[in-house]
């Protein structure tokens, strides 16, 4: 692709000739008035040459400096862009990983590093993936073994799956991550703390665990008790009965 020079380096490129052309254009007139005589045809035909030099070299600098406004203008809307993403990754409520195909860091947000308290200094763009848990073991944000987690996330990768784990961070913190292989080699890897989820989850459970135990408990007591018995709504429909009153009816 042709590189188009900036607008400056246009107009410092393109004032050289076209000065040097005026001035040859200037001092040929000034002679030619100052001797009161015509145009000879060698003079006539500089004349020309030096107002084409002009015109050409004017004409190529409106050109290149309308290309070069344009390519600003482009590279202007680029940045622009590029600090929307960039600002909407930092504001994520998830952390945000992404490897290229050596495994080797990319792109890493602001709410990785809060959640598991590394350092910026080392957890950088072209870190590689095992010196990432190496040193998160060393801070305190990873409790597993080194090799096995690393070889794991890469086996699972390499299958194409969707690599989906909890694990556990700093301050008993239970963080779910879930990463994804790109087409074009690599992955993307979000890190979401679920830990109230978590525990509302357990919760939940224990509380339809005592449920079911106390159903279990209160069908036995029913089912053996010598009388029958037939509860029924207000509407007349049976709603419950014991096996007694089966026996019975």
């Amino acid at each position: 692709m042709v590189r188009v020079p900036n607008a400056r380096v246009v107009a410092y490129a393109a004032a050289a000739p076209i000065a040097l052309a005026t001035a040859g254009i200037i001092r040929l007139l000034n002679v030619v008035i100052a001797e009161g005589r015509e145009l000879t045809a060698v003079e006539d035909i500089a004349l020309d040459l030096l107002i084409g030099t002009v015109v050409l070299f004017s004409l190529g600098c409106l050109v290149l400096w309308h290309q070069s406004r344009g390519r600003e203008r482009y590279q202007q809307k680029i940045d622009e862009e590029k600090r929307k993403l960039d600002t909407a990754i930092s504001h994520m409520s998830q952390g945000l990983m992404m490897f290229d195909a050596s495994q080797r860091i990319v792109l890493c947000n602001r709410r990785y590093f809060e959640m598991y308290g590394v350092s910026p200094e080392i957890v950088k763009p072209g870190l590689p993936l095992r010196d990432l848990l190496v040193h998160r073991k060393e801070t305190g944000s990873f409790f597993g073994d080194v090799d096995e987690r690393y070889n794991g996330i890469i086996a699972r990768l390499a299958e194409g799956k969707i690599n989906s784990f909890i694990s556990e961070a700093k301050d008993g913190r239970l963080v779910r991550i879930v990463g994804e292989s790109l087409k074009e080699g690599g992955w993307v890897a979000t890190h979401e703390d679920v830990t109230e989820r978590q525990q509302l989850l357990e919760v939940r459970e224990r509380a339809e665990a005592i449920a079911r135990e106390k159903k279990a408990q209160l069908d036995a007591a029913l089912h053996n008790i010598t009388q029958g018995l037939c509860m029924h709504d207000a509407e007349g429909r049976i709603v419950l009965f014991n096996r007694r009153y089966c026996e019975l009816m």
